[in-house]
């Protein structure tokens, strides 16, 4: 039949993961992180040193603390983004950071998606509406194409209107 010398060998190509959320207790816990990340390592643990309620407890504090530094982070975004533009409409034309902004849409604006479903998730967990139905209620809300047509803005709009709620 098959001999050792006719299998097909094994390639690896490479891969890239991300830690979306943790599921304890038909719970969903956390928000969207990079593998190898500190925030990874956070849920890493030994099994069995808290009990089920101290676990909850935990990763509800955990999740609370993500989605407190995300907020934080957009707030000072947003208010960099905005002494931007004030002093760069002064001096007329496009500013370097204008330019750099422009440069990095790319890498910042599948972040901002990743944070808007992560949200989206959370929400739905929390509520048991449907994800798309939470989607539709934040487009139709902030305004906007489509999630994947979405400027920064329209997405960091939607992002806020979904803390709020």
């Amino acid at each position: 039949e098959n001999e050792p010398d006719e299998l097909t060998t094994y390639e690896s190509i490479g891969a890239e993961a991300e830690l979306d959320s943790l599921i304890y207790d038909g719970s969903t816990y956390g928000t969207t992180t990079l593998a190898g990340s500190a925030e990874e390592q956070d849920y890493l643990g030994l099994p069995g040193l808290l009990d089920a309620e101290q676990m909850r407890t935990l990763l509800k504090q955990r999740q609370a603390d993500q989605v407190e530094a995300r907020a934080r982070e957009a707030e000072e975004r947003k208010r960099r983004e905005t002494e931007e533009r004030r002093s760069g409409g002064a001096a007329g034309g496009m500013s370097g950071a204008e330019a750099h902004r422009r440069r990095v849409a790319s890498e910042e604006l599948p972040a901002l998606r990743k944070e808007l479903n992560a949200l989206v998730n959370m929400t739905a967990a929390r509520t048991g509406r449907p994800q798309g139905a939470i989607h539709n209620e934040a487009r139709r809300n902030c305004g906007g194409p489509p999630t994947a047509l979405c400027t920064a803005e329209q997405l960091r709009d939607r992002i806020a209107y979904l803390r709020d709620w």
